[in-house]
């Protein structure tokens, strides 16, 4: 009885994790090319804002802040096409009305529908990290977004974090796990 009870629930667990079967599809838009002649799409440029000369591109993240003064430090009031570079102070490459603050080096932050996005210096020359001075040729794109989400939050945050982007933790001067600790030898 046991073994009957035992190899209905494994058919029964089985059946739900299946889920239904996907049904190839017919539409073009679902079928996938094999075509070695189709290039691949250039990369779209990020969205970006120009502020003081300087421009700036979205990391894709939210701001830690919270807690904010209600007075805006500037608007973006004019907008070029989305696949261009804004070259104008109060320009964007997704729209204009936008307001934004400056948070931090290199940092402005936008608020759009509701939320506060950061917006970081698009080709910064260095960057911070635990209040070190480290340049910033090397760094992914991805690991800048991540420096300017990391600078934001509060200390205590930042050291519960667990986590470096390999190419940042490469250019920190760490010990390392397996190399012998040195002391210097006293007389």
């Amino acid at each position: 009885m046991k073994g009957l009870a035992a190899f209905l629930a494994v058919v029964v667990l089985l059946a739900g994790c299946g889920g239904p079967a996907a049904a190839p599809s017919s539409s073009p838009a679902a079928s996938v090319s094999t075509s070695s002649q189709e290039t691949p799409p250039s990369d779209p440029l990020p969205r970006m804002v120009m502020v003081d000369g300087v421009l700036y591109q979205d990391t894709g993240r939210e701001s830690p802040l919270t807690g904010r003064c209600g007075t805006m430090d500037g608007e973006i009031t004019s907008a070029v096409e989305p696949g261009q570079q804004p070259s104008q102070d109060g320009q964007s490459n997704f729209g204009a009305g936008y307001g934004y603050q400056r948070t931090g080096d290199g940092v402005v932050e936008l608020s759009l529908d509701g939320k506060w996005i950061l917006f970081r210096e698009a080709a910064p020359e260095t960057v911070v990290y635990n209040g070190e001075s480290l340049p910033a040729e090397g760094l992914s794109p991805e690991t800048l977004d991540w420096l300017c989400w990391y600078n934001l939050l509060p200390r205590e945050e930042q050291l519960a974090l667990s986590y470096i982007p390999g190419d940042l933790l490469s250019q920190l001067d760490l010990p390392k796990e397996d190399a012998p600790a040195t002391q210097d030898a006293q007389p």
